[in-house]
Formats: C-alpha cells, sequence, structure tokens
C-alpha cells in the first residue's frame, strides 16, 4: 500500500509528490486494479489514541512504578501528571501581572478541543519509551488491543 500526504501549507512539495504519484499508479496499473481513496487528515488527537492512552499505556506504567515501590501514585490521572511533567509535555509561558514577569508552565492536551494529533502521537510514543527504559515495561502496540 502507497500513501501520499499533502499538506496545504507545503506546496511546493506537491508536484514532487504528484509526479511520483503518477509514476507509481503508471506501474500499477500495468499489473493490477487499483482504488484510490482521498481523505481529510484530522490534526485532532482521535479517540483510539486517547483511548490507548488512558486504557493501556498509563496503566501499563502506574503498575510499573508500583512494582519499583512507587506507590505515590494512586489515579491514573497522577500518572497521566506525572509523564507530562517526565517528558516535558509543556510549554513555557511568559505572563505579565501588573509590572511583574511570570514564567508558567502551560500543558499541552490530548483532548480533541485543544490538542494536535502530531503532538499526541510523538508523545504516547515518548511515553512508550519512557517506560520501557526507566520501567523495563514493554507497552503492546495499540493494534493489539483494537486501537488504531
Amino acid at each position: 500500500m502507497l500513501k501520499f500526504f499533502l499538506y496545504k501549507n507545503n506546496k511546493p512539495s506537491w508536484k514532487l509528490i504528484f509526479d511520483t504519484m503518477k509514476q507509481h499508479l503508471s506501474e500499477l496499473l500495468q499489473t493490477q486494479d487499483v482504488c484510490i481513496e482521498l481523505k481529510k487528515i484530522s490534526k485532532q488527537p482521535t479517540d483510539s489514541q486517547r483511548g490507548y492512552y488512558w486504557a493501556v499505556i498509563l496503566p501499563m506504567i502506574k503498575h510499573g512504578l508500583y512494582e519499583l515501590g512507587n506507590d505515590q501514585y494512586k489515579q491514573i490521572e497522577d500518572v497521566h501528571d506525572f509523564m507530562k511533567e517526565q517528558l516535558k509535555f509543556y510549554t513555557i509561558e511568559t505572563i505579565k501581572i501588573k509590572k511583574t514577569m511570570l514564567r508558567v508552565k502551560k500543558y499541552k492536551s490530548i483532548n480533541n478541543a485543544e490538542g494536535a494529533k502530531d503532538e499526541t502521537s510523538k508523545y504516547i510514543d515518548e511515553c512508550i519509551r519512557w517506560a520501557a527504559e526507566n520501567l523495563s515495561v514493554i507497552i503492546p502496540e495499540a493494534n493489539r488491543y483494537g486501537y488504531k
């Protein structure tokens, strides 16, 4: 299966992608029938990403922390907060209150309204890597649990 991604903000690459698609399609059509599917790319985190994160990744990390003797994370939300801090899933913003400048953390979101799909994917991958490196916890791939 071939996938080509076109991004509206990257117009200079469109010609190259279209030329490559044309070449591959020409070759494929000589030997087989082809179905072309066009769909809009979601820029928001998907339900599947969030489900995998909350139902698989965080509980496995919580268990790994517990196995190492760290039982301070009683709720999954506590593990979520811990991981956002560990992986620096935030930005530092400067705000001005009266004449004082303050630096504050603004945590990134994995929900539909505020999150970004690509950031969420990278964050999930980092959680999996972190769990393997720091807890010796191997988190199975999402499709094993029915998540895409």
